[in-house]
């Protein structure tokens, strides 16, 4: 078995989360009081112009770039917009903003990462969406 399929990301951040409250990722359950509606639509539609292999005015560069004609890529993304699809709720959790340079993601310096759910029938995902300076989606990932 692969070391990856134990998750060892999961359990390391629940285990910061333990010790320092502060430390602990939103629960994707609770939705917080979005501060800011029309960023969580927009990141919404990004997440579906990704789904469906096209740009969105909100990505950098360099994530529009990924290239969507590699195979995996294109499998990863087919799966991701079929989950979006199959998502009855889309809200925010949290924002954390960033000083300084210690995160780079596809080589913009991040600035805030904020924290969403999506909601299907089956589960609830959490995503971290990663911002630069001038509020552009630099990346995300699902935790």
């Amino acid at each position: 078995m692969a070391v990856i399929s134990a998750q060892p990301d999961a359990i390391v951040k629940g285990i910061a989360g333990l010790l320092n409250e502060r430390l602990a990722l939103p629960d994707p359950e609770s939705p917080g009081d979005d501060p800011d509606v029309d960023r969580t639509q927009q990141v919404k539609e990004l997440l579906e112009a990704w789904g469906a292999s096209k740009s969105h005015g909100s990505m950098t560069s360099d994530l529009a770039k990924v290239d969507a004609e590699n195979p995996r890529e294109t499998f990863m993304r087919k799966r991701f917009a079929d989950t979006l699809n199959d998502a009855s709720e889309f809200y925010w959790l949290l924002d954390d903003t960033i000083q300084g340079d210690a995160i780079q993601r596809r080589g913009e310096v991040i600035t805030r990462i904020s924290y969403f759910a999506l909601k299907t029938k089956d589960r609830t995902l959490r995503l971290r969406v990663y911002f630069n300076a001038e509020a552009k989606v630099a990346d995300f990932i699902r935790d």
